[in-house]
């Protein structure tokens, strides 16, 4: 007669459900338009510390870690990236995305080696191409995630409640520091993509969308300041402004034509006031 042991059916262990990835916590004390925002991939030894420090910068994780945790814009819709469904997937590609944004603004886009790229992580270069089809998925994947980051700290900066006390001038500065200063800090990466442009045409389009996108959101905090300007006239003459402002640094990226160079405190101060008298404030002097 068999035993009551034998008899009785083996347990079987169903694992885990995966948890979902959850979004960092915002910031509670006041943001700073000179501070970066804090974004962090994950808490693993292993991942370099030093993150988001500046408008279109990233992290940049010199060792994968499986614990880590990246917080990037979804680039499922992105062309030739391959889908990351799981946790340690996407760390990888996020380290390889941070990384490769580093090399793009000390380098540009044509000395960008895949080969180097994983070797700065510690992956192969078949982990490379089981996430990017090619270099230029690889560059558009770079430029999402970049962009991405972009207008996530734009709204937090500009976000409505943070200057209902403050006035048109305040807010204008505050922006013009927050873009110009950023801008200055990250020329390598902008000068990579209109280079990459001259043989791939559209890539300055998201750039293009993200700009107008920040606009838009200064139009929402500093067009009810504008008490000198009609109404309907406040949010064109703010789009034409920052139109200015953005053609203005992007010359300066690509040419330093002077007199007052990219990160030179002058050049603010200059944008601040020529907008400023575009748009109907009281200016010193």
């Amino acid at each position: 007669m068999p035993s009551m042991r034998a008899c009785r059916p083996k347990r079987v262990r169903t694992p885990p459900e995966p948890q979902p990835l959850r979004p960092e916590a915002a910031p509670s004390r006041p943001f700073r338009s000179s501070e970066p925002l804090p974004i962090r991939l994950g808490a693993s030894t292993n991942m370099n510390s030093n993150f988001y420090s500046g408008l279109w910068a990233l992290a940049v994780p010199r060792r994968y870690s499986s614990n880590a945790r990246p917080r990037t814009p979804a680039l499922k819709d992105v062309r030739g990236v391959l889908p990351a469904h799981q946790r340690r997937s996407q760390a990888k590609q996020a380290a390889m995305i941070s990384t490769g944004l580093q090399f793009l603004e000390k380098r540009g886009f044509d000395a960008l080696s895949i080969a180097e790229l994983t070797a700065a992580n510690g992956f192969s270069v078949g982990s490379f191409y089981a996430r990017f089809e090619d270099k230029d998925a690889f560059f558009r994947a770079i430029q999402t995630t970049a962009l991405g980051h972009v207008l996530a700290r734009a709204e937090e900066l500009l976000a409505p409640e943070r200057w209902k006390n403050a006035s048109a001038e305040e807010v204008l500065t505050a922006f013009v520091g927050f873009f110009s200063g950023n801008v200055n800090r990250h020329r390598g990466f902008l000068r990579a993509v209109l280079q990459h442009e001259s043989t791939q045409p559209g890539v300055w389009t998201p750039m293009r969308a993200s700009g107008a996108a920040m606009a838009t959101l200064l139009q929402t905090v500093l067009a009810p300041k504008l008490t000198g300007l009609p109404k309907d006239q406040r949010e064109a003459r703010i789009g034409f402004a920052v139109q200015v402002l953005y053609g203005t640094l992007i010359n300066a990226v690509l040419h330093d034509p002077g007199p007052l160079a990219l990160g030179d405190k002058a050049l603010d101060r200059e944008l601040v006031s020529m907008m400023s008298r575009y748009l109907g404030l009281k200016t010193k002097g």
